[in-house]
């Protein structure tokens, strides 16, 4: 399983403005919320080049433009192709565990990063060489 855009519901929208649920259950992913940050990078850079064992994440796109290029981390799958996917403003990007992702950054990007497990220096993130 790669990376994969999740579909978001309809905006609600009156005269006050409108609301944008991002993040409601999803089938099979029933593990808690552990950590939420808000991440800006500059155009033409790159985020990630890593894995988690245990943890899913998900990348909200508050404004942006990302590519996302994910690959199965795991010793038999080096010889599969990366999986690249477009990652627009708005969008709602979810990576399992076990897949080893990295980010390349085609505008100024502010995102939201929402992960199931406890971030930090060393915890659940293993770098993986694409």
């Amino acid at each position: 399983m790669h990376e994969r855009l999740i579909e978001l519901g309809t905006r609600f929208v009156d005269s006050r403005g409108s609301i944008q649920n991002i993040l409601t259950r999803i089938e099979g992913e029933d593990e808690p919320i552990r950590h939420i940050a808000i991440i800006t990078s500059r155009e033409y850079t790159w985020r990630g080049s890593h894995y988690h064992k245990v943890g899913g994440q998900w990348i909200y796109v508050i404004e942006g433009l990302m590519t996302s290029e994910s690959i199965i981390a795991d010793e038999s799958a080096r010889m599969s192709p990366v999986h690249k996917l477009t990652v627009p403003e708005g969008s709602l990007l979810y990576c399992p565990p076990g897949v080893a992702h990295r980010y390349r950054f085609d505008a100024d990007t502010t995102f939201l990063n929402i992960d199931t497990a406890p971030r930090g220096q060393g915890q659940d993130t293993y770098p993986f060489t694409f």
